[in-house]
């Protein structure tokens, strides 16, 4: 289903990085919603409150990310 492409595309880009959402900086947050954003999950319905629950971040710092 779409919803499980979502989670193993963020699972994928969680896993290159090798750390722990509870471990990585900003920066590496912020590289991962890019990477996200790239692959077009933020098409999704629901896919901004699935990654920053991930991440362990809010949703507006997740739309801060997006914007750059």
């Amino acid at each position: 289903s779409i919803g499980n492409l979502m989670h193993l595309q963020l699972e994928r880009a969680l896993r290159d990085r090798g750390v722990e959402p509870g471990r990585m900086t900003p920066e590496e947050k912020r590289g991962v919603v890019e990477e996200l954003d790239r692959r077009g999950i933020f098409l999704l319905k629901g896919a901004v409150g699935t990654v920053a629950r991930r991440l362990e971040v809010s949703e507006p710092t997740v739309y801060r990310y997006l914007r750059g």
